[in-house]
């Protein structure tokens, strides 16, 4: 009996091969699409909602299609990490006022306070000439500017160790 049904399997598998292979490129798009869309209801039962054929959209409607979807998955991920959205929050906020600090700096000015340190670390004195990173030595989280006076270069790991406190050297 099992011989039978698996010449049967094998002869079905071949004939649909070939009918298959005579098909037009739309034709076989709607068969797949048509078998995905049979999958997915015996998978998630009614609930599943194809998506819309993004091929028969205009362009401003794709745009507007997309943009919807990036604010659902944007209040969801809000939902999912409240954490993450209060430090974004706060980084943003930062970040505003920090935009409005007076002062610049530049190249010139970095490689002159690299030779005033001797490539030194402003705080471990270990040997920076190939990796440093730039300090403000009165964070802009505190109201500090980005004078060139208010820089200073520390290696990474003093930089990383220090964040956003006021340390005084005497």
């Amino acid at each position: 009996m099992t011989d039978n049904i698996k010449y049967d399997r094998d002869y079905f598998n071949s004939s649909y091969k070939r009918w298959y292979a005579g098909l037009s490129l739309e034709a076989k798009t709607e068969l797949n699409h048509a078998k995905h869309l049979v999958k997915m209801k015996r998978i998630h039962g009614d609930a599943y909602k194809p998506r819309i054929m993004l091929s028969t959209m205009t362009p401003d409607e794709l745009i507007a299609h997309k943009r919807e979807g990036y604010k659902k998955a944007n209040a969801r991920r809000k939902i999912n990490n409240p954490d993450k959205t209060k430090a974004n929050k706060s980084m943003y906020k930062a970040r505003e006022r920090i935009g409005n600090k007076e002062g610049c700096f530049n190249k010139a000015d970095v490689l002159k306070m690299l030779a005033i340190q001797k490539n030194k670390c402003a705080f471990c004195y270990c040997d920076i000439k190939d990796i440093y990173h730039l300090d403000h030595i009165i964070p802009l989280s505190k109201n500090g500017t980005n004078c060139p006076s208010n820089i200073q270069l520390l290696c990474p790991k003093c930089n990383v160790t220090k964040s956003d406190k006021l340390l005084y050297l005497i």
